[in-house]
């Protein structure tokens, strides 16, 4: 599946691209559209969010000036969550090395955990979110793991 004409990412059957209605309750980072794919069978849900930035802002901000406003963004919005960040991680996707946070909350009275990050491609900020039902972490995180890995970067 091509994301954002910037990077094709390959994902397991049992996936599918979520609809206008499923993502209705969505927001994205940056007021963009964004693109979900979920695994109903797994409860895996994964989103994607890109931001163009100027050629000077792409040099001078940080990836971990990023990640903080992130962060409290989603700490603000999650707060009747039960939010609660869990540590800073490294993931690989597609061949860089990405910086992230997990994190726990509860949805409809389910324990969920979430993973976040941004890459830089170019001039293009790419948002991930990754969510799953706590109970099911360990089983699901080498499936997440396996999909970044498949990340296939467009030329720079």
């Amino acid at each position: 599946m091509l994301v954002f004409n910037e990077f094709e990412l390959t994902h397991p059957e049992g996936f599918h691209e979520m609809t206008k209605d499923e993502k209705s309750g969505l927001s994205f980072w940056g007021g963009n559209e964004g693109v979900c794919i979920s695994d109903p069978e797994r409860h895996i849900v994964i989103s994607f969010g890109a931001k163009t930035v100027g050629w000077l802002t792409g040099k001078l901000v940080k990836q971990d000036e990023i990640l903080d406003r992130m962060e409290t963004v989603l700490s603000k919005s999650m707060k009747d969550c039960g939010y609660v960040y869990d540590g800073s991680l490294q993931r690989n996707a597609g061949g860089k090395e990405t910086e992230g946070f997990t994190y726990s909350y509860t949805a409809q009275n389910i324990g969920m955990t979430g993973e976040s990050f941004v890459v830089k491609n170019g001039k293009t900020l790419i948002y991930f979110h990754y969510y799953t039902r706590t109970a099911l972490k360990d089983e699901n995180l080498p499936v997440w793991k396996e999909m970044l890995e498949s990340i296939r970067w467009k030329e720079e």
